[in-house]
């Protein structure tokens, strides 16, 4: 059941290496912000994790006012970093990307449950 409650939004789905342009997954993301803005309030999430750390977050901040006026209220440093932050009306979490090489699938998931766990 609560898988009913979790969406996954690709910035940018198209064929290529293994590796991605930063600048083309922003033009992506800017390109397509209206529908990404839909989708988000369709949806009617507490919590968006925007996978990429640092580089998805900054887009969300372009994209959604809410996250541009979001405060930082927590941060980890230890080996899979990760932050959240608190908008009006949604919860950011900042975490690397799950294809990130650093550390095992599991790690990298066990991580990120203890980093949403601290969300109110």
């Amino acid at each position: 059941m609560s898988c009913r409650s979790i969406a996954i939004v690709n910035l940018k789905k198209t064929g290529g290496g293994n590796t991605s342009n930063p600048s083309i997954i922003k033009e992506y993301a800017i390109r397509d912000a209206e529908y990404l803005r839909k989708q988000i309030e369709l949806i009617v999430p507490k919590i968006i994790i925007c996978c990429g750390k640092n580089l998805n977050f900054n887009i969300a901040k372009e994209i959604f006012q809410d996250a541009r006026e979001a405060m930082l209220i927590f941060e980890k440093s230890n080996f899979i970093p990760g932050r959240i932050f608190k908008g009006e009306r949604y919860y950011w979490v900042d975490y690397v990307h799950p294809q990130m090489r650093k550390g095992t699938h599991e790690i990298k998931f066990n991580s990120l449950l203890s980093l949403v766990e601290r969300i109110p």
